[in-house]
């Protein structure tokens, strides 16, 4: 499970599914909810994949793509 802090933004939602969709993932569960600050989300996504790879693809590519905190 992977938890994602992002801006209530119109697109962010597209842009975190094609970023797992790209990169060959397929998310089995997807729930976004709102946080303490209004402008930030929290996109909850369930994966399933390799530890390590889902490791590096969180770590290295997605930490860049946005503000991440993983559960």
């Amino acid at each position: 499970m992977i938890s994602v802090l992002v801006g209530d933004k119109f697109g962010v939602l597209a842009r975190i599914s094609i970023f797992f969709a790209e990169r060959g993932f397929n998310m089995d569960s997807l729930a976004v909810d709102i946080t303490v600050n209004s402008i930030i989300s929290r996109m909850t996504v369930l994966v399933r994949g390799v530890d390590c790879v889902l490791e590096q693809v969180t770590t290295k590519q997605l930490m860049n793509f946005c503000r991440c905190d993983k559960s």
